[in-house]
């Protein structure tokens, strides 16, 4: 009798569930139909010799251009949003996988956080590679110290010119 009552409890959350995510597939899907009409229209440029391109096609490639850098961070927005709400289900772990790229450090550590629902998903592998590069560069973190040797053979560390103004003859 347990036995049943939880797989129906299952079941139905499993549903609720399904229910919650249709509005955000339908507005990912709608971003990604805007991608692929974007992508073809610009396809049309790609293929044409540089010095053909008319003022015109420079400004339609603006306009194609600012269109994607809108959509992309559109499709951010809402990865974020997504991740938010679900981060307790495996769900946001495909939208993460398409979308890592276009986050700032901080967004991409707190979207990979190891008590997430979905860390341990595969589609991942990629985007935690991804954070690990920037943990060797993230903000705060104390640079090495660069050390060179000046045209006298004196060993200069860059640290010597911090804060200092300096003049460039070249």
């Amino acid at each position: 009798m347990f036995l049943a009552a939880l797989l129906a409890a299952q079941t139905l959350t499993g549903f609720a569930q399904a229910q919650d995510f249709k509005p955000y597939e339908e507005k990912m899907n709608k971003l990604y139909a805007e991608f692929t009409a974007l992508n073809k229209e610009y396809a049309t440029f790609r293929g044409k010799d540089p010095k053909t391109i008319t003022d015109a096609d420079k400004q339609q490639i603006e306009r194609i251009m600012a269109k994607g850098d809108s959509l992309s961070e559109a499709h951010t927005a809402l990865t974020l949003e997504i991740i938010k709400k679900f981060k307790d289900t495996k769900y946001p772990a495909k939208y993460i996988a398409d979308a890592y790229s276009g986050f700032t450090y901080d967004q991409l550590k707190e979207a990979l956080a190891p008590t997430s629902g979905y860390y341990k998903e595969e589609s991942l592998k990629e985007a935690k590679a991804y954070l690990a590069s920037l943990e060797l560069r993230r903000p705060g973190l104390m640079y090495t110290d660069l050390v060179m040797k000046d045209m006298n053979d004196k060993e200069i560390k860059l640290s010597q010119f911090a804060g200092k103004r300096q003049l460039c003859v070249c």
